[in-house]
């Protein structure tokens, strides 16, 4: 992760925390996404898109709003192919992207239970 003055506002550096930490969640001790260690290039989209889409559920459950990213239009583009190549393609990264989101949400849950915030 770059250094978080490096983003342009918080907003900016969750939501690409949040993404990065949906990659993490497919390693095996985790989710164990395949297309996490596939060298395929068709993998790798599938593999940006269960982070991006995992990073909005992330954010929309805990208040980051999403701001438009330069890079994004790359990763569209190997989307868009991926899609077109299979077309439940979006189904199968949705349900990844919910389970990682899940994965990281419950853990979140351990740093905001009731107990910690009468604490503060």
């Amino acid at each position: 992760m770059p250094e978080f003055t490096d983003f342009h506002t918080s907003d900016d550096y969750y939501s690409t925390l949040a993404h990065e930490l949906c990659h993490a969640t497919g390693h095996m001790d985790r989710l164990a996404r395949p297309s996490l260690i596939s060298a395929k290039r068709e993998d790798y989209a599938r593999e940006e898109l269960v982070a991006e889409l995992g990073a909005a559920f992330i954010s929309g459950a805990i208040g980051i709003k999403l701001h438009d990213r330069e890079d994004h239009a790359a990763y569209l583009a190997s989307w868009l192919q991926a899609l077109r190549n299979d077309k439940r393609c979006i189904f199968a990264a949705a349900t990844q992207a919910q389970a990682a989101a899940d994965w990281l949400l419950s853990r979140m849950a351990i740093f905001t239970a009731p107990e910690l915030e009468e604490a503060t």
